[in-house]
């Protein structure tokens, strides 16, 4: 193999497997091209990459080796073919939660990874509330990933509003409180001035981001919510907030 060129893929499966295994916790072959060892195999042709590459890497899901996992999961979320069959092997996954545990790696725990290939993936999926409640079950008794916000916000609002109140003076979780404010603004209307009340623990700067979001938001015409609620299968709303209502259950 030359300088620039990548890795020749075994032709048995059993092969290839140990080779990946081989290569996790390596750096790139071409780290001017790749983020991660396993990045070239997207480099493959696209029927080798859905016929024969992504069901490999996702029987790797459950893999013993941490670093393999996260390897598998980090090139799911950048392969778009056979959809169903990811999401499916996703939630399985995550039915595992000994196997995503809090250890970092490249920044990000396998916890965190999991979460956001199952958040990128529940639009439009069909299983949006399977995926929401993965995602309660992935949060476990901390603050849920950021990534989880709008997903959990649209599909699973209980769970996201006691989330908010639980964790609004935990500075890790103030992303997940912005995101959530925002998505009951059009989603979850009837809920959002209650849940912006629980938010005062928030820092001012995070309050005034809410503030500075909602005000787009609570302008959308009541036809336009009412098409986006129905479309996640949410109650259409029955009450307008303002913003200066919003503002004062903030205490902003």
């Amino acid at each position: 193999m030359g300088l620039g060129d990548d890795p020749e893929l075994p032709g048995d499966d059993a092969e290839l497997e140990t080779m990946l295994r081989q290569i996790a916790a390596q750096p790139p072959a071409n780290p001017a091209r790749d983020n991660g060892p396993w990045d070239f195999l997207l480099r493959r042709a696209d029927d080798e990459v859905a016929g024969r590459i992504l069901p490999l890497v996702r029987r790797l899901f459950d893999d013993a080796d941490p670093i393999v996992r996260r390897r598998a999961i980090d090139l799911s979320m950048n392969i778009s073919a056979d959809a169903p069959a990811t999401v499916a092997r996703l939630l399985e996954a995550a039915r595992r939660p000994a196997l995503y545990g809090g250890d970092e790696f490249e920044g990000a725990t396998l916890r965190q990874r999991l979460t956001h290939a199952l958040a990128n993936r529940a639009s439009g999926s069909g299983r949006e509330r399977e995926i929401a409640q993965a995602l309660e079950r992935l949060a476990g008794d901390d603050p849920p990933d950021d990534a989880a916000a709008t997903v959990l916000a649209k599909f699973a609002p209980d769970f996201a509003e006691r989330s908010t109140r639980r964790f609004a003076a935990r500075p890790e979780a103030e992303r997940f409180c912005i995101d959530v404010a925002a998505t009951f603004a059009v989603y979850q209307r009837d809920r959002l001035v209650r849940t912006l009340a629980g938010l005062r623990a928030l820092p001012a700067g995070a309050k005034q981001q809410i503030l500075d979001g909602l005000a787009g938001d609570l302008a959308l015409p009541a036809e336009t919510i009412r098409k986006l609620t129905a479309k996640v299968g949410a109650p259409a709303p029955t009450t307008a907030p303002t913003l200066d209502e919003c503002r004062r259950a903030l205490g902003a």
